[in-house]
């Protein structure tokens, strides 16, 4: 039986999906045409539609007219105005009802579509596609109002913009899978709509909201098209766990009057969050909450381009924490009471938004606080912060990528108010407008970064604040290696810290107990040390730049200070940096046996070199130190265990760096006014070459008690001038020049060995005559000099006879003995200056036994 009936219900309804079969085939050309001339008689804009089939299977047990590749025109006069493409657009109606006379529409399905809604300057829209209603009357051959039922609108992947010039809005939606339900009875529609929406954006002004958030909503409304008014009948909007219940009414007749209500379900502080705009809550974003929070609005007034609604807003939440799901602190026991609202203007200008009564704990530690901001044309803020809270707490519950570990404790307590572009020091006399009280208190703070950077270590100290301004009292830290105590202002402080574009100007008294230069210059810890000055120069990486944003005016005082070789104590001085330029004034420190005084002007504003020119005095400095100090100055020519002594200078230095402190050879220009006492020259290769030409064996222990000289170096050379070494051992006059590639040309002036009519003994016998009576007018004891050069490179040079000086010196000696005798012809006749008497072992021995001048009784 149950066989039989099975087969008996195959059999009729292959009948029916026959006869259906035939019938949509016999009807499909009158379905087709009647569908288009009906669509015809509601549109005003061109539909360009690639091709129109009727199916009978792809909506069964509908009938489907399907369009493919739809392309909508705007109502805009622009040609290329297009409101809506769609790869497919289905209507689905009763095959039976057409047969009886009737075509109802009950179903569309949209796929893949994209519709563009907008709205000029003007007021003008794309959207009005539909004729008016007295030309869909007049083609209507029965006075009936318009009725139709979709029981069913699918919209699947619909992306639908929406822009308003005039009001600077722009809305973007994606219909993932919206099911909807219209009622048409005349010109009223009815409609409940329930799905999925992807809302890429919703922006108004500078302000974008709901940015790429997924949302579920369910609603029931009802439209009155010849009154414009709507009603909005219970919209449940989900978001995340939350959802916000929205109603109300639009009235466009009314001058677009607007009343809606809404209010928050099981919603958390994450949904709170996801109502601001982007902008405000990027950095939070990822952030989670736990707990209760409560939402409720109104917006309520008419809307147009010369007014705005009134809006009213209260939230908070209680119990609650917030964290991080991937960091390790949360703030917990969060409660706190919000309000917005636009005031009674409904404008910008007296919108107030409140958050008063925050509290919350941080590892049992309380943050308590309140925060008002007015005036939204103009922002005006006054927040109160207050607690004593860990730093490595507070890094672990909101981590800055730049720091690897920290501790400590701060201590905060402050209160600032002031318009927002006073605080960025955006108008003038932002200083006297602000106003600021408290402090920030900082106690045994560590911090260490991710990246190869000075680690900053017992960091303590209080900041007052004062205005726009933080007064330093006895801020103190290491950074690295280095100590540093400051107490002074920081000016703009709160403009620097809120604006990328402002500057901050320190004034203060800097005190160090050490400086290690290699660390700051590089930023790098345990800087590389090596006796070569090439080899740190390629190891280390300086880097020396002058923040533009930065001014600095310092009162320094340092007790030691280290830079590669040098050391350095006791070093005072003011420090004034301005526009990338620095100067260091009335500065002095103790080195090297002495003391050095300088003054000095780095001008870094280029950023391919920094231009440095500096005035120096160098007072007792020990000659050795200081070749040892600037590691030889590159060379092994002299270095320092050939020289000893105490310099005395006055030099002038203009050189060019680049910013890795590499000196620029060409551009070094020095004027050295250099004394040296008490000086020695010890195992001096040169030296050693002379001593075959001097009376001594040897100058390995060259002696002198002043040297006095003027070195300049210009074009890559040193040029020495002629100048008198007074020595131990004899008088050497010495000149040349010698290249920073090492190539040298010295010139020497040296006596002879042992050239003289007398002996040594006859040579102090009539220097003690001199001494005793006078100048002698002729001796021929004293010494022939003799010319000589050194020339080559230091690693190959020769010295021999400087045959060019020798003559112009022979020249001058014939001069010289010309007006000598030119004097005495003059002066013949007169008394000689002096009588000399001739002792008795000068008389000249012929081989006689001079008298005996003490014969004995």
């Amino acid at each position: 039986m149950v066989r039989k009936f099975f087969f008996t219900c195959l059999i009729a309804l292959s009948l029916l999906l026959t006869a259906s079969g035939i019938l949509t085939y016999v009807y499909q050309d009158e379905i087709i045409t009647h569908f288009v001339k009906q669509a015809d008689q509601f549109l005003a804009t061109p539909v360009k539609v690639k091709s129109i089939q009727l199916s009978f299977w792809e909506k069964f047990p509908q009938i489907a007219i399907s369009l493919k590749e739809v392309e909508i025109k705007g109502s805009q006069t622009a040609s290329d105005s297009l409101l809506a493409q769609a790869e497919k657009l289905d209507f689905t109606f009763n095959l039976w009802q057409f047969v009886q006379g009737q075509f109802v529409v009950d179903k569309v399905y949209l796929t893949n579509s994209q519709v563009r809604l907008a709205i000029d300057k003007q007021g003008n829209n794309n959207y009005s596609i539909f004729k008016k209603r007295s030309s869909v009357d007049s083609l209507s051959s029965t006075n009936e109002p318009l009725r139709f039922q979709l029981q069913k609108i699918i919209l699947k992947n619909v992306d639908v913009s929406y822009q308003d010039a005039g009001l600077n809005q722009a809305h973007h939606l994606l219909a993932e899978d919206i099911e909807a339900l219209l009622e048409v009875v005349g010109e009223e529609y009815d409609i409940l709509l329930e799905g999925n929406l992807f809302s890429r954006y919703i922006r108004s002004g500078d302000d974008a909201y709901f940015k790429n958030k997924p949302l579920h909503v369910a609603t029931h409304l009802n439209y009155d098209y010849p009154n414009r008014f709507l009603e909005i009948d219970t919209t449940r909007l989900g978001i995340g766990n939350g959802h916000f219940l929205l109603s109300g009414l639009v009235d466009q007749a009314d001058d677009n009057f607007i009343d809606l209500q809404a209010r928050g379900e099981h919603t958390d502080l994450q949904t709170l969050l996801s109502l601001l705009p982007e902008s405000i809550v990027r950095q939070w974003s990822a952030y989670r909450s736990e707990g209760k929070a409560f939402f409720e609005g109104s917006v309520k007034g008419h809307v147009s381009r010369t007014a705005s609604p009134a809006v009213s807003l209260n939230f908070g939440c209680e119990n609650a924490s917030f964290y991080h799901p991937d960091y390790k602190k949360k703030l917990e026991n969060i409660s706190l009471q919000g309000s917005f609202t636009n005031g009674k203007s409904h404008s910008l200008n007296t919108s107030v938004l409140n958050l008063k009564d925050i509290y919350g704990q941080l590892d049992d530690r309380a943050v308590r606080g309140s925060l008002s901001l007015s005036n939204f044309k103009n922002y005006f803020l006054r927040c109160h912060l207050k607690t004593n809270i860990d730093v490595n707490a507070l890094l672990d519950f909101y981590p800055i990528k730049e720091v690897k570990a920290a501790r400590g404790e701060l201590f905060a307590d402050f209160e600032i108010a002031g318009r927002l572009k006073d605080l960025k020091g955006e108008s003038k006399g932002y200083w006297q407008r602000i106003k600021s009280s408290g402090d920030i208190s900082l106690q045994d703070v560590d911090l260490l970064w991710q990246a190869d950077r000075l680690p900053v270590s017992a960091l303590q100290g209080n900041l007052m604040f004062k205005g726009n301004d933080l007064s330093l009292s006895n801020l103190e830290a290491y950074v690295g290696n280095s100590h540093v105590l400051l107490n002074g202002m920081l000016r703009n402080a709160l403009a620097y810290m809120l604006s990328d574009t402002q500057g901050i100007h320190i004034e203060a008294d800097l005190h160090s107990q050490q400086i290690d230069m290699d660390e700051l210059l590089s930023g790098q810890a345990n800087a590389p040390q090596s006796n070569s000055w090439q080899a740190v120069s390629e190891k280390q990486d300086y880097r020396f730049q002058i923040d533009p944003k930065i001014q600095l005016s310092f009162d320094c005082h340092v007790e030691k200070i280290k830079f590669r070789r040098f050391r350095g104590r006791q070093l005072k001085g003011k420090l004034q940096v301005e526009n990338q330029v620095a100067r260091l004034k009335q500065s002095s420190i103790l080195t090297a046996g002495g003391k050095v005084s300088a003054q000095a002007f780095i001008d870094a504003r280029r950023p391919d070199f920094v231009k440095v020119n500096a005035t120096t005095a160098f007072e007792h400095l020990r000659a050795d130190s200081i070749f040892y100090t600037f590691e030889d100055f590159g060379q092994d020519f002299l270095t320092q265990k050939h020289l000893e002594g105490k310099i005395y200078a006055d030099v002038d230095w203009n050189m060019n760096f680049d910013q890795h402190l590499q000196l620029n050879y060409p551009s070094l220009e020095v004027n050295a006014l250099t004394t040296i006492r008490d000086g020695r020259l010890n195992d001096f290769e040169p030296m050693q070459k002379l001593a075959r030409f001097v009376e001594e064996e040897s100058l390995s222990r060259l002696r002198f008690a002043e040297l006095n000289n003027h070195i300049r170096i210009a074009d890559q050379k040193i040029f020495i001038p002629r100048m008198q070494v007074s020595s131990n051992i004899s008088d050497i006059w010495v000149e040349g020049i010698h290249t920073f590639d090492n190539h040298i040309d010295y010139r020497f002036e040296v006596p002879m060995k042992t050239f003289s009519i007398r002996k040594a003994a006859a040579r102090e016998r009539a220097q003690a005559r001199q001494e005793k009576f006078g100048r002698v007018l002729e001796d021929d004891s004293a010494p022939i000099n003799l010319f000589l050069t050194a020339l080559g490179t230091v690693d190959d040079y020769k010295i021999s006879y400087d045959m060019q000086a020798a003559k112009s010196k022979f020249k001058d000696n014939l001069q010289n003995e010309k007006e000598e005798l030119k004097q005495i012809i003059k002066n013949k006749g007169k008394e000689t200056e002096y009588q000399l008497e001739l002792e008795e072992e000068e008389y000249f021995d012929f081989g006689s036994t001079p008298p005996n001048t003490n014969p004995q009784p």
